[in-house]
């Protein structure tokens, strides 16, 4: 048998700070997923809420949701970059900037594009984090 706690507030154990549960719904990732853009078959490191992964091409991604968003407007916050241990060498061909293409209810579409020309350019690794309301 499932349990259900209803709550309009949440509040810490000495009952100075509270919030709205809808605060919490609302404001909470609805998905991520972190996975190595790079060379070969790519695959989810890290992921919630994802269903699969689609590569694209050279630079370009599709993530794929099980729990699909109810607009197609929501936010997606994305990081596409390389491994790096020295912040000081920025014009080596290793740093990425990443860009969020078209999406649907139940995919987005990232890019890693080389910071240095501007091209579309496989990463070591991609991040996004989806905001908004399911469906």
């Amino acid at each position: 048998m499932a349990s259900e706690l209803r709550v309009n507030t949440l509040k810490d154990a000495s009952g100075n700070n509270s919030i709205a549960t809808s605060f919490v719904a609302g404001g909470s990732a609805k998905a991520w997923c972190q996975f190595g853009g790079g060379s070969g078959t790519i695959s989810y490191d890290e992921s919630f809420n994802g269903s699969s992964l689609t590569d694209l091409g050279v630079g370009r991604y599709q993530n794929n949701i099980t729990s699909a968003m109810n607009t197609t407007t929501y936010p997606v916050l994305a990081e596409a970059g390389n491994e790096q241990s020295d912040y000081s060498a920025q014009d080596d061909g290793n740093d990425h900037n990443s860009m969020i293409g078209s999406r649907t209810a139940s995919a987005q579409r990232l890019f890693s594009v080389d910071h240095d020309d501007g091209t579309q350019d496989d990463c070591q690794s991609m991040n996004a984090v989806i905001f908004g309301d399911l469906a």
